[in-house]
């Protein structure tokens, strides 16, 4: 009997332009490439490591074309890529242009703490009172709200910035200080509810 030998894997050729590419920060960068059999598995590299889908890495499979997509380059993404098997590879650079603070500028601002979106806080009239946020690049801004408007400080409301941490601090509370908090990146936020209970009642 004779044996089913599978013929090795191999890549359509590329033109110069598409193995090489030279992308403005925060434009995709889209790799593609052809391959002789849309069964066969590939692994992508970026150099020498192997790279894994993530939010931020798209890998995609679609019959015998296989994609490698960042939706927004940063600095970092800039280096020698391959897709391949054990069979037949082929290989792209990408270069990223920009300066460092356009690459910053298309980084997400996430808040670190408080880990849950949602808080409720509860305390005394007259009792100083710390709304604090620690986000995920230390140069970001943040706007504070209460009750869906923006906040600005005054004699009894302190906005302060002190590293990755965003804090609104009102240093003596009274009833009226009741509402609902909001601490916003753009990107992500944070609510708290607050509730300032008179000094004949508990919270």
């Amino acid at each position: 009997m004779g044996r089913n030998c599978t013929p090795p894997l191999r890549f359509k050729q590329l033109s110069e332009v598409e193995k090489n590419q030279s992308v403005e920060v925060g434009s995709p960068i889209v790799l593609k490439c052809e391959i002789s059999d849309p069964a066969a598995q590939v692994c992508w590299y970026k150099n020498g490591t192997e790279l894994s889908p993530k939010k931020e890495l798209n890998i995609q499979s679609d019959g015998n074309l296989r994609k490698l997509i960042l939706p927004s380059a940063k600095l970092s993404d800039t280096g020698h890529y391959m897709c391949g098997n054990q069979d037949d590879a082929i290989s792209f650079k990408v270069d990223v242009q920009g300066d460092f603070y356009d690459s910053i500028t298309f980084i997400k601002v996430c808040i670190i703490s408080p880990s849950q979106s949602q808080m409720e806080l509860c305390q005394q009239t007259s009792e100083r009172m710390v709304l604090s946020c620690e986000i995920s690049r230390p140069n970001a801004s943040v706007c504070w709200y209460r009750d869906g408007l923006e906040v600005e400080e005054n004699d009894n409301l302190i906005l302060e910035v002190d590293g990755v941490y965003r804090r609104l601090i009102i240093p003596e509370t009274t009833v009226n200080d009741s509402a609902e908090y909001v601490c916003d990146t753009t990107d992500d936020s944070v609510t708290f509810f607050v509730n300032i209970a008179g000094a004949s009642l508990n919270c």
